[in-house]
């Protein structure tokens, strides 16, 4: 069936001086040495990733995210399965995948490049545990080497993901927990497959951020690269979703840069959307957001690259 689209007028309210999130995490970071048993003896220095794409200085890109220039990383090859409460990573090349199960985790100055090509659905960093609760990754990048369709970057929630470089999986980012925040980061680069099994074998829905459940998830500050499917999907496929903050982000790409649906659910409400900036290079001309007709939200000065306001599509 056609999805059908239609403008709807911009509801556009005077900006107030500060724009209240929907929650964000205070992470209070408990240092503990990393175990020397954890890491093999081999360094190496961080390097800068590189993109094509053009964009401001002062926004999130090769420069500012991921492992600061001059780091040197210890690589540890294969999984690390964190149980202890208060772990610090930090200064790692893991050759291998991150799963939090204790609270009050941090990852910081580190890749993370998976390990290999997973036979089902996985992610190089996954926190899904209900004790994963006050994990804070910033200052790393995460980038599968070994890629299939199943390959995704950062899964979970109860996270709160700062100035990271996630890129090559098919999503960069996923929320299905909730209680996550995505801050100052630059997500680019997702993988199209034109054979997805996840999608019965169609094409890939590769997106920067999908939100597929949860509350209290603030994406703020960041450039969004989208990919095929758009730079943010927002949809109720695991759970309600409520409470959702995007404020502040650069997006590009995708049928539509912005897309939330309620479906399966009967409607989705609590969804903010402020001080946006799209670059018009989508694949349906001018849809820069597309909101199904169930999907309540809030809008207030969102705007084209070119300067003007961007108006909200709507969908059946």
């Amino acid at each position: 069936m056609q999805t059908r689209l239609r403008r709807a007028s911009t509801r556009a309210w005077r900006r107030p001086a500060s724009v209240a999130l929907a929650g964000c995490l205070a992470s209070s970071v408990i240092v503990v040495a990393l175990s020397t048993a954890a890491a093999t003896a081999t360094t190496g220095l961080a390097t800068a990733a590189t993109s094509t794409a053009s964009r401001d200085t002062n926004a999130p890109g090769p420069t500012n995210t991921g492992v600061p220039a001059g780091t040197r990383l210890t690589v540890h090859n294969g999984d690390i399965n964190v149980t202890k409460a208060g772990t610090v990573l930090s200064g790692l090349d893991i050759h291998g995948s991150v799963n939090i199960a204790a609270p009050n985790v941090t990852l910081k100055d580190s890749i993370v490049r998976g390990g290999a090509a997973p036979s089902h659905n996985h992610c190089v960093v996954t926190d899904t545990s209900s004790n994963g609760t006050n994990f804070l990754v910033e200052d790393t990048e995460l980038v599968p080497t070994n890629m299939n369709s199943y390959q995704n970057n950062l899964c979970g929630g109860n996270y709160s993901a700062l100035r990271i470089n996630s890129h090559v999986g098919v999503d960069t980012a996923d929320v299905s927990v909730g209680n996550a925040t995505i801050e100052d980061s630059w997500l680019h680069d997702t993988t199209y497959y034109a054979r997805d099994p996840n999608h019965g074998g169609g094409p890939s829905h590769n997106d920067g951020v999908q939100i597929l459940g949860g509350s209290k998830i603030n994406i703020v500050g960041n450039t969004i690269e989208g990919g095929a499917n758009s730079a943010i999907q927002i949809s109720q496929d695991y759970s309600p979703v409520s409470s959702v903050a995007i404020i502040g982000n650069t997006l590009t790409g995708g049928s539509c840069s912005l897309r939330a649906n309620d479906k399966p659910l009967a409607s989705l409400s609590g969804l903010l959307l402020a001080s946006n900036v799209i670059v018009p290079d989508q694949t349906i001309h001018n849809c820069g957001i597309l909101l199904n007709y169930g999907v309540n939200y809030t809008f207030s000065w969102n705007v084209w690259s070119t300067g003007s306001l961007v108006k909200v599509m709507r969908a059946r």
